[in-house]
């Protein structure tokens, strides 16, 4: 229903009376973002030295927080203009005893009169495609004053062309749920199941678009308090590459490549038959808008920088000699066949092995890892590909140098041990802070009750994290089945733990989370 009175004085059309998500956003690291930078050849933000970070819309303020807490030296601000988003993002930051992290509840407007200092790194995830046109201008406003030269931005967003096909869907969804009274979540709810009977009823939108029954089944199966702020808000978005790019030309800003690494290759992008197309193409925004064309793009993760300066090959390699990387999954699970847009990509015959084998050993410079027998006299170049591509597949992630380790993890046991007592009161929170990388990585309930088990000096982690289950009225699920008796949960429980000690516990000690 239409926004009216005080409430619009404030909302702008977005979605208010439902809480976003408390979600990590891994791409708005700092050193994920300056990797992305580096791998293109384009200097960036040093993570070793103190330096300013910003969030435009930062929802419940965990990814600010994982970050704040886990980068002592640098100075952190997060925005978002939903108060219940500000004191929850409060609330958590003051638990875990952050103290270089400040959030701002304002608009865009409103933030333009502030006295903020210039920053090194601007993030926006999911925000340009959800505002209107007037924000947009003032997000670009705001990036053009207040980005420092040689700042990286991040914006993601809906792009086109892949959206074409189930554009109709969400609008048909939204119109259905703007004539219906009750709750949000509640007209949500109805709107989609009304798209479904819709569909089932034989209408030809569903037929003549053969991608639409499917998405429709993966939006039946979303959270309503997700799907409000991704389909729901007045303002809705679908842009191409070459009109962000624009917008950013409007702060200084140039495109350098996607923080989802592997979209920086073509042979990983764009099949065979259509490389010689993508390769005459000369001008960077009408290649990327041909590359979304190719694969159909329905989202992308853009890495902007205000200033372009190349770097030397002397002073490149010995930036990315001191550069530590580091394994954040479980050596066997790290496979060697993977999905890429363009089908199927078999990394075994390459230096996929050998790298992984190194960083099971715990993390490396790019330095010592280019002194193993098996990578000694490669390409540079050649090497950090590998790295940004296992970055990309989640196996391996940028690190952060051993130096003042010792007051990052002080910090981020700070953090941990906050989340965790959330997650004993029935808290959500995906994630754990890493005092090696910098950054947060996944991390499920069962993770955080056999730790919060663990750090309590428990003996058997299985009756601890049952009577966690119990309190948060959950059970396990056993092949899509949920697991009703005590006796099934604490028989699954004890499965679990053994895979916990054997498979998971190592890498989190390896990261100084255990």
């Amino acid at each position: 229903m239409a926004s009216t009175g005080a409430r619009a004085d404030w909302t702008y059309g977005y979605v208010s009376d439902v809480e976003y998500t408390s979600e990590f956003f891994r791409e708005l690291a700092p050193g994920l973002l300056s990797f992305a930078a580096l791998l293109k050849g384009v200097p960036a933000p040093s993570q070793d030295q103190p330096f300013t970070y910003m969030e435009l819309g930062c929802g419940q303020g965990l990814s600010a927080s994982v970050l704040a807490a886990t980068n002592p030296l640098a100075r952190f601000y997060a925005n978002d203009f939903n108060p219940t988003h500000v004191l929850n993002a409060r609330a958590l930051a003051r638990d875990a005893g952050i103290d270089n992290l400040t959030f701002l509840e304002k608009s865009f407007a409103e933030l333009a009169e502030l006295d903020l200092p210039d920053f090194d790194y601007i993030t926006l995830h999911g925000v340009y495609s959800w505002v209107s046109e007037e924000n947009r201008a003032l997000i670009v406003d705001f990036i053009r004053r207040k980005l420092r030269s040689g700042g990286i931005v991040y914006v993601s967003y809906n792009c086109l062309p892949g959206w074409t096909a189930v554009a109709p869907l969400r609008r048909l969804m939204v119109e259905y749920s703007d004539h219906l009274s009750g709750a949000t979540p509640d007209r949500i709810s109805k709107a989609v199941e009304f798209a479904a009977k819709l569909e089932q009823a034989g209408a030809k939108y569903f037929e003549a678009n053969a991608v639409v029954p499917s998405r429709l089944d993966q939006i039946r199966k979303l959270n309503p308090q997700y799907l409000a702020h991704e389909y729901f808000n007045r303002d809705w978005a679908l842009l191409y590459h070459s009109d962000v790019v624009a917008d950013m030309a409007k702060a200084k800003l140039s495109f350098v490549g996607s923080a989802d690494m592997v979209e920086q290759f073509d042979e990983f992008m764009v099949p065979p038959m259509a490389r010689t197309i993508v390769a005459d193409i000369v001008e960077p925004a009408l290649r990327e808008t041909v590359k979304d064309f190719i694969n159909n793009q329905q989202f992308r993760r853009d890495v902007f920088t205000r200033g372009t300066g190349r770097m030397s090959g002397a002073v490149k390699a010995e930036g990315w000699n001191a550069r530590r990387v580091a394994l954040i999954r479980r050596r066997d699970d790290c496979v060697l066949k993977v999905k890429v847009p363009v089908g199927e990509a078999d990394l075994s015959e390459n230096l996929y092995a050998p790298i992984l084998d190194s960083l099971a050993h715990g993390p490396r410079t790019i330095g010592e890892l280019m002194a193993r027998r098996e990578v000694k006299g490669l390409d540079t170049k050649l090497v950090l590909n590998v790295i940004g591509i296992m970055i990309s597949l989640g196996y391996v992630s940028p690190a952060l140098p051993e130096t003042d380790e010792g007051e990052r993890r002080a910090r981020s046991d700070a953090f941990n041990s906050a989340v965790l007592a959330r997650t004993l009161k029935g808290s959500n929170i995906p994630c754990l802070a890493s005092p090696v990388l910098g950054t947060g990585i996944e991390a499920d309930i069962l993770d955080h009750l056999f730790l919060a088990a663990l750090k309590n000096e428990e003996s058997n982690l299985e009756d601890f994290a049952w009577k966690g289950l119990c309190q948060r009225n959950e059970r396990l699920v056993k092949n899509g089945k949920a697991l009703v008796s005590p006796e099934e949960n604490l028989a699954e429980l004890r499965s679990r733990v053994e895979s916990f000690r054997v498979n998971r516990l190592p890498i989190l000690k390896q990261l100084g989370i255990a």
